[in-house]
């Protein structure tokens, strides 16, 4: 799962930094963020299943924006409590 995650963490860096950076027509807004959330699997028959990574990305997304937005967050880095939606 390391290389998955590391990959997956770099590619999510890049799209937030890129949103970032870039100036959007007629936004009134200074600069325009954005939270990224992320899960991996190898896609092993014994894995999860698609629900449950869809369910583990909302968590990471959630995680993200729980600490201040404009950033990313992987599944596997977030508190042990966050199954029952409780981040620690």
């Amino acid at each position: 799962h390391g290389a998955y995650k590391r990959d997956a963490l770099a590619i999510g860096e890049k799209i937030r930094k890129s949103i970032e950076a870039h100036a959007f027509p007629g936004v009134s807004a200074a600069v325009v963020t954005v939270s990224v959330g992320i899960a991996s699997s190898t896609g092993e028959s014994d894995e999860i299943t698609t629900d449950d990574l869809l369910n583990q990305v909302d968590k990471a997304l959630y995680h993200s924006k729980q600490l201040g937005r404009n950033r990313v967050s992987h599944y596997a880095d977030i508190g042990s409590t966050a199954a029952d939606g409780q981040i620690t």
